[in-house]
C-alpha cells in the first residue's frame, strides 16, 4: 500500500509543497482486489475470510461486505459460509 500511496501516478502528487491526491488510486486498488479475487477463485474450491481479507487489504467486515456485493453484482455461483468464515465457490464444469 505504501508504494502506491508514493507513486506519482496513483498515490499523491506534489505541487508547489502542495499535496493532491490522483483519482486513479481507488480504481486501481478496486480492480488489484477483483483480480486477486479472480484468482483465488480459480485456484481454490474453499476460501477463508480472514485470508482473504489479509490478501485483499481490507478488515474482516469490510472484506465479508466486499464480497457479497461482488457476489451479487456478477451472480457468481458461491457461498459464503458465515459459521466457518469461508467463501465456496461451485464451479460448474460443462459436460462434454
Amino acid at each position: 500500500m505504501q508504494v502506491i500511496l508514493n507513486d506519482p501516478f496513483l498515490g499523491k502528487r506534489v505541487e508547489e509543497s502542495n499535496f493532491s491526491t490522483v483519482p486513479l488510486r481507488d480504481e486501481f486498488l478496486e480492480n488489484a482486489r477483483l483480480f486477486i479475487f479472480e484468482t483465488y477463485c480459480r485456484i481454490h474450491e474453499r476460501i477463508d475470510m480472514g485470508v482473504l481479507a489479509e490478501k485483499l487489504n481490507l478488515n474482516y467486515e469490510e472484506a465479508e461486505r466486499w464480497i457479497v456485493n461482488l457476489i451479487r453484482g456478477s451472480k457468481l455461483d458461491a457461498k459464503i459460509d458465515s459459521q466457518t468464515g469461508t467463501v465456496i465457490m461451485e464451479h460448474n464444469h460443462p459436460n462434454v
